[in-house]
């Protein structure tokens, strides 16, 4: 069987300050998720325990009698599963982990402290803890249940002897509820450890804002490229630089790259032509052209 923590669980705290305003609004759905599994938690224990205290009552009535019996046995070890539960305390692992976000003298047991604000937040490790905690026990209900369901199997087929009806009946009755109140537990403590790993990733967050980081990066940009005003360069000087680039990088590169660099220099020098052509071509248009002389114009020399 797996070994339980049974001590109580201490749940350090600090301000509420201390946590990033963004998670504010998920640590309120967080409680309010946590309240309604302390309630569920309170209820099923609550049931579980009427059971357990009914068994506790039949085991020390009956024991001396029945103890060489072979459904016997059963029932002693269902009474160890539930005083191994009992004595986990399940429901104050929801309990202290809800008091750890209220005000340092919050006891679990008291719920009127916790009808207000929430005004700390605990510390991860403990946090960690319970959902271990939690886990543990979904493990020992899990066990359980398999217990449960053998010693009802069991207490039915000793029934069919006729012999200590009434005594093997009650005990196949609390078999069969204990069965149904360990899913209900095992179902709010599962429920638990989802709420308290959802409070460690709320916790373990980064809690910068997100305008700092940005300025940081502004500002190691600038120290690292400073900026240099930019020189205002001639369309033909900035053909010109690419050209020379163009070039540079021909003769460094080698095999086909450098065949396509150079084609695409020829190409660049060749649409170079061609707009000087067209702009040369343009400004021959604009000029005014002459008038077509007649035969008047001939005859004075004009």
């Amino acid at each position: 069987m797996l070994k339980q923590d049974a001590r109580p669980l201490r749940i350090s705290s600090h301000p509420r300050s201390s946590l990033n305003s963004s998670h504010h609004g998920s640590i309120d759905a967080v409680l309010k998720d946590l309240k309604n599994c302390s309630r569920r938690l309170h209820v099923a224990l609550d049931a579980f325990r009427n059971e357990y205290h009914l068994l506790e009552r039949l085991y020390y009535k009956g024991k001396n009698q029945h103890r060489l019996a072979l459904f016997w046995r059963r029932v002693v070890e269902i009474r160890r599963f539930c005083r191994r539960l009992d004595g986990l305390h399940v429901d104050q692992i929801a309990d202290t982990l809800r008091s750890s976000f209220f005000a340092a003298e919050a006891a679990p047991s008291n719920s009127k402290m916790m009808r207000g604000s929430w005004t700390h937040i605990p510390e991860l490790a403990p946090v960690d803890l319970a959902s271990q905690r939690c886990s543990a026990c979904c493990a020992l209900l899990e066990k359980m249940q398999e217990k449960l369901l053998d010693s009802y199997r069991s207490f039915n087929l000793a029934m069919q002897s006729g012999a200590f009806l009434q005594l093997i009946l009650t005990l196949a009755a609390i078999a069969s509820r204990m069965r149904a109140v360990g899913e209900e537990l095992q179902e709010v403590l599962q429920a638990t450890q989802d709420i308290a790993r959802r409070i460690s990733g709320i916790l373990s967050a980064p809690t910068n804002n997100l305008a700092p980081l940005i300025t940081d990066a502004v500002e190691n940009e600038a120290t690292t490229h400073p900026h240099h005003p930019q020189e205002f360069l001639t369309p033909q000087s900035g053909i010109a630089e690419s050209s020379g680039l163009d070039l540079m990088t021909t003769s460094v590169q080698t095999g086909p790259t450098r065949r396509i660099v150079e084609r695409s220099a020829a190409a660049t020098a060749d649409a170079l032509k061609l707009q000087t052509a067209a702009k040369v071509s343009e400004h021959s248009r604009k000029k005014k052209r002459p008038k077509p002389r007649d035969e008047i114009d001939d005859i004075f020399g004009f």
